[in-house]
C-alpha cells in the first residue's frame, strides 16, 4: 500500500490505536483496505475499513502483512506517506524543512477471524451512554428492555433510552467502553450488534470515509 495521510486523519489514526491493547498491526489490502488489531489475551478485535477518500491520495497493492504498531502523527508535520516494499513499509513524515523515515519490517500473519451471528441490532446514541458511564465507577452490567438500558451494580440503577433491542444483558468493561466511545465521539453513527448471552458484543461506528467494529467479550 502506497498512500499519503493527511495530519488531521494521521492524529485520528493514532487515538484509534490506543482502543486496543497491541503491539501489532493487521493491514490487508487484498480485497479493501482492513487494519485489524487484536488484544494479546484475545479479548478485543478491532476492524477499520477505509475509503480511498479517507486518504489524500492511496495505490492499494494487494498484500496481507503485520508490522509493529505504528505511531502515524507527530506534530508539525505536513503529510505523511507510506510505502510498502516486499520486506519492509516505509513511513516518511514530511515536515517545513526535512523529512523524517521510520522503516518497519513487514512479517507474514493471517486475519483473525471471529465467528459472530448477529440476531439484534439497533442503532445507539454513543455520546449519550459515555456521559451515562461516567457517572459510574464500578464495574456494572447493563440490560436493555424495550428501548431502555439499565446500569446497575451495588451502588446505583440507572435507566436511560438506549436503542431498539430487548432482552440483551452483559457485564460492562467501564475501561474499555469509555476508551472506545470517547475516541469515537467524532462519527456520527453507532450501531450495537447482538449475538446472545456469554457472545461477544460488537460496536460499529461510521463516518462518510470509515468504518470501525469493536468486538468486545463481556
Amino acid at each position: 500500500m502506497d498512500c499519503i495521510i493527511s495530519p488531521k486523519n494521521a492524529l485520528i489514526l493514532d487515538k484509534l490505536m490506543k482502543t486496543i491493547k497491541s503491539n501489532d498491526l493487521v493491514i490487508d489490502t487484498t480485497s479493501r483496505i482492513l487494519f485489524q488489531m487484536v488484544s494479546d489475551d484475545k479479548t478485543k478485535c478491532c476492524n477499520l475499513v477505509f475509503e480511498d477518500s479517507f486518504f489524500i491520495s492511496i495505490k492499494a497493492k494487494k498484500k496481507l502483512m503485520q508490522i509493529s504498531k505504528p505511531k502515524f502523527f507527530i506534530k508539525k508535520m505536513k503529510v505523511l506517506r507510506m510505502f510498502t516494499y516486499d520486506n519492509v513499509m516505509v513511513f516518511e513524515y514530511e515536515f517545513e524543512d526535512y523529512t523524517y523515515r521510520h522503516r518497519f519490517f513487514i512479517y507474514e500473519t493471517s486475519i483473525y477471524h471471529l465467528v459472530f451471528n448477529s440476531s439484534q441490532s439497533s442503532p445507539f446514541d454513543h455520546n449519550v451512554l459515555l456521559e451515562v458511564l461516567k457517572q459510574v465507577h464500578k464495574e456494572v452490567r447493563m440490560e436493555i428492555k424495550d428501548g431502555f438500558a439499565y446500569l446497575t451494580n451495588e451502588e446505583n440503577v440507572i435507566k436511560f433510552k438506549c436503542c431498539d433491542l430487548s432482552d440483551v444483558g452483559f457485564d460492562v468493561c467501564l475501561s474499555s467502553f469509555k476508551t472506545i466511545l470517547s475516541t469515537c465521539k467524532v462519527f456520527n453513527e453507532a450501531l450495537l450488534c447482538w449475538e446472545g448471552e456469554d457472545c461477544p458484543i460488537n460496536l460499529v461506528f461510521r463516518s462518510s470515509n470509515i468504518q470501525i467494529s469493536y468486538f468486545l467479550a463481556v
